[in-house]
């Protein structure tokens, strides 16, 4: 099956690609922006977010050094997770309003009890909206990097800290416009 939109109401065998792919039962491969499957799949999953019954799909709010406040919603498999989310602003509270989409997949061990230790590559869209000035872009990328360690206090709650680097780079010529460490810390709230 392939268009913006695939579902299977009973079983797939084969291979769903677009937008959203949905399944029942499926014996095969998913590829997409959204893939999910309903009780059982043996295949694989590649996608921006991969969910399932057994995903578990949790809230972090936290501020950084990049962007100041932030908003994301974590879907976890297992060890792998997505994270998808905004943040503003990117740049100072006194500057005028910039902000960030930002998309992260990455790893998660146990270290001991409650503490988690995990890793992600992320890319972050940054919106400026300074109209092409001099000094700054209206729009830029950034590629990013991250280890985390994450405490849970509860089932449903945990603290985390981050550390990382980043590069924002221009869209429209091969340089970079500023690069650094990454200091973030937040809360992880729920666990569906």
């Amino acid at each position: 099956l392939s268009g913006i939109g695939n579902v299977a109401g009973r079983e797939l065998k084969g291979v769903q690609i677009g937008l959203l792919n949905m399944a029942s039962r499926a014996k095969g491969m998913q590829i997409g922006l959204f893939n999910y499957y309903k009780e059982k799949f043996d295949g694989l999953q590649l996608g921006l977010v991969n969910a399932n019954p057994h995903t578990h799909i949790q809230l972090l709010v936290s501020g950084s050094n990049t962007t100041k406040l932030n908003l994301g919603a974590r879907f976890k498999n297992n060890k792998l997770y997505t994270i998808l989310g905004v943040g503003a602003p990117y740049f100072d509270f006194n500057d005028k309003f910039s902000g960030a989409v930002f998309y992260r997949a990455g790893a998660e061990l146990p270290l001991y009890k409650r503490l988690f230790v995990s890793g992600d590559l992320g890319y972050s869209h940054i919106e400026t909206f300074r109209k092409n000035e001099v000094n700054c872009p209206a729009r830029l990328y950034s590629l990013q990097t991250r280890i985390n360690m994450e405490y849970r206090l509860t089932e449903n709650v945990g603290l985390y800290v981050s550390g990382g680097y980043s590069w924002d780079r221009h869209y429209d010529r091969n340089a970079t416009y500023d690069k650094g460490i990454i200091i973030e810390g937040g809360i992880v709230l729920f666990k569906y």
